[in-house]
C-alpha cells in the first residue's frame, strides 16, 4: 500500500484546495479551450475534473494510487497507471498537466518522455520549488520541451511548454 493510498480518505481535504490554486494557474496560462483533449498526470481524485468539465473539453486523468481512485467522484474518468507507462496512443492529447505530482514518479525522465509522447501541443507541470530534484526536473523539462515560461508559486515552480 502506498502513502497515496493510506491517505485517500482525506486527500481532498489535505491538498485540494492548494492543488486548484496551481492548476487555475496551468489552464490560464496553457489557454486551454473546448477542442482540447487534456491528459491530468498524477491527478489524485480527479478534482481538476470539476474545472475542466464547464470548458467542455475531453477529460482523462491517469493515477497510480488505487486508494485515490477509489475515493474519487470521478473514478469512471481515471485510468489506473504510471507516468512511466501511459497507456494512451502518441499524440492523442493536445494538453497534458501534471500538478505536483513529478517529485512522485518512480522514473522522472521516462515519466516525462512518455507525457511528450501522448502530448501533441502543450504541458504545464508544477513541482515543488524546494524538492531534492527541482534542478533535475528543471533540466529535463527544458531538454524534453520547449519551456515557455516559469511561475513561481508558494510552494511549486509551475512550467509552461510547447511540445
Amino acid at each position: 500500500m502506498s502513502y497515496y493510498d493510506d491517505i485517500a480518505p482525506g486527500y481532498d481535504a489535505l491538498h485540494k484546495e492548494e492543488q486548484l490554486k496551481k492548476l487555475l494557474i496551468i489552464l490560464d496560462g496553457l489557454e486551454v479551450k473546448k477542442e482540447d483533449r487534456v491528459l491530468d498526470v498524477g491527478c489524485g481524485t480527479a478534482f481538476s475534473f470539476e474545472i475542466l468539465h464547464p470548458l467542455g473539453c475531453k477529460y482523462q486523468g491517469l493515477e497510480p494510487s488505487e486508494g485515490l481512485i477509489k475515493h474519487s467522484r470521478y473514478p469512471t474518468k481515471i485510468t489506473l497507471a504510471s507516468a512511466e507507462k501511459i497507456p494512451f496512443p502518441d499524440n492523442l492529447f493536445t494538453v497534458v498537466i501534471s500538478v505536483t505530482a513529478l517529485q512522485n514518479f518512480d522514473d522522472p525522465k521516462k515519466g516525462l518522455e512518455e507525457i511528450r509522447r501522448v502530448c501533441s501541443e502543450r504541458v504545464g507541470i508544477s513541482f515543488l520549488k524546494r524538492g531534492d530534484n527541482a534542478e533535475l526536473f528543471d533540466s529535463l523539462l527544458r531538454e524534453l520541451f520547449s519551456v515557455e515560461k516559469v511561475i513561481e508559486e508558494q510552494r511549486d515552480l509551475i512550467y509552461l511548454c510547447k511540445v
